[in-house]
């Protein structure tokens, strides 16, 4: 019989990447039960092979369903009908009263909250009532146990106790997969110093019964194993590979290329203020999912280098690398303003790659790593703009078209086959009756 694993992620299935990979490598082998947000991708909604259970997301509040367990595609709540709460409330929108008992719920639930994550330090019992509010854990738990799988597999810290406790009830095995060094995930918050202990309590209790761990880059690996006494194998975040067509560098028009969300904290606009200070063969084109900083950067490229930034709709992720294709160049600046941010390999560094562009980077160090071994790129010394454009404007076409050949070359091995190998050995592994990456 085949083997069942339950893969659990809080988040929009159908746009997580890494998750996306995970199904396609592991549905062909295993039977999968996935837990998540949102409706199942199109071309997997009907797989023999996985059952999906469609969780609300977190900004609703259905009421709970009848029956967690569902069908072949059911959806715990998900669709249902309003809660008692939102009917209460409805009545009172159009009073004076809506809009005070909507701060004063607010301020009881935030009072309530920072309570539990105050006396969880004492009483780390407190964590695990915290966690339930926030993620919703009965409906979650609920699913996952009704599966009665192999194997669960928690995407990110915030799926570990789900995971843990039915991996446990069940007697299944037990994988968790990394996505950040999550006791500082968030660290730019102002909160955050109540959420980190929080995090790093239930990490330290749920990570003894992990079989198997994974996470995204070395530096990240090396922490976990440093505090975490896990051993997690690197499974990398780059994409398929593809057929793509990189065009030929026109040594009077270089286009750079750039794609994401328009964060503040990442501070895209050192790349405006980079292209600003290169030589005018240098056009710079951003990609990035809209935000309320936005509206700024195109601001501030209007006013730095005016007619050289172009600002294009963002494409879906499948699309992502035949569309970048069509440029020269990756610019990948991400400036350490926190830890993950410096330990990062960001899926966009793997697309530029798979597109076959050249790739420019600040001195973040698993980048620096790669970029040295393959070749496909520049790195400039430092995250200052003048740095970064001297390094760019001493690049010749010639330069520019051999690290795009670099790039083409490169893929072969930083690719989602190779990657996700990694995962599917170690469920192999896992299977045949070791804990291969134990805790």
């Amino acid at each position: 019989m085949r083997k069942s694993i339950c893969i659990i992620s809080f988040s929009p299935i159908a746009r997580d990447a890494r998750v996306l990979r995970q199904i396609k490598t592991l549905s062909p082998h295993y039977n999968l039960t996935v837990i998540g947000y949102g409706s199942p991708p199109k071309e997997w909604a009907d797989a023999r092979t996985i059952t999906w259970k469609l969780l609300p997301a977190p900004w609703t509040s259905p009421a709970p369903s009848a029956n967690p367990s569902g069908s072949k595609n059911s959806s715990a709540g998900h669709g249902s009908a309003p809660s008692l709460k939102s009917r209460i409330a409805r009545p009172l929108k159009k009073t004076p009263l809506y809009k005070p008992l909507v701060r004063l719920h607010n301020f009881l639930g935030w009072l309530y909250s920072t309570g539990l994550l105050l006396l969880g330090r004492v009483v780390p019992s407190a964590y695990e009532v915290w966690y339930a509010q926030q993620w919703g854990e009965p409906r979650a738990l609920a699913c996952a146990l009704s599966a009665a799988c192999d194997a669960y597999h928690a995407n990110d810290w915030n799926a570990l106790p789900i995971a843990g406790k039915s991996a446990g009830r069940n007697h299944a095995k037990l994988v968790f997969d990394a996505h950040e060094y999550a006791p500082l995930e968030y660290e730019n918050r102002r909160n955050w110093w109540l959420v980190s202990p929080m995090i790093i309590s239930m990490l330290k209790k749920y990570s003894r019964q992990v079989d198997v761990s994974t996470t995204v880059a070395p530096l990240i690996a090396e922490r976990y194993h440093k505090e975490f006494d896990l051993n997690p194998v690197v499974v990398m975040n780059a994409p398929e590979r593809i057929e793509v067509s990189p065009r030929d560098v026109n040594p009077n028009q270089i286009s750079l290329v750039h794609h994401g969300i328009a964060a503040a904290l990442r501070k895209p606009e050192l790349m405006i203020e980079t292209l600003a200070l290169c030589d005018r063969r240098y056009s710079l084109h951003f990609m990035l999912i809209p935000s309320d900083y936005l509206p700024t950067l195109k601001a501030l490229a209007q006013k730095r280098a005016p007619g050289r930034v172009a600002f294009h709709d963002p494409v879906p992720p499948e699309s992502i690398v035949q569309r970048i294709a069509e440029y020269d160049m990756g610019f990948c600046l991400i400036p350490p303003t926190t830890y993950n941010y410096l330990a990062c390999l960001p899926n966009k560094f793997f697309d530029y790659v798979a597109a076959g562009l050249a790739v420019c980077a600040g001195p973040s160090p698993e980048m620096v790593r790669l970029i040295s071994e393959y070749g496909f790129g520049v790195v400039a010394p430092s995250f200052n703009p003048s740095e970064i454009a001297a390094e760019l404007n001493r690049l010749t076409a010639e330069d520019i078209s051999m690290m795009k050949f670099k790039a083409l070359e490169a893929r072969t091995v930083l690719n989602a086959e190779v990657e996700m190998g990694k995962l599917l050995s170690l469920y192999e592994q896992l299977f045949a009756g070791g804990r291969e990456c134990a805790a």
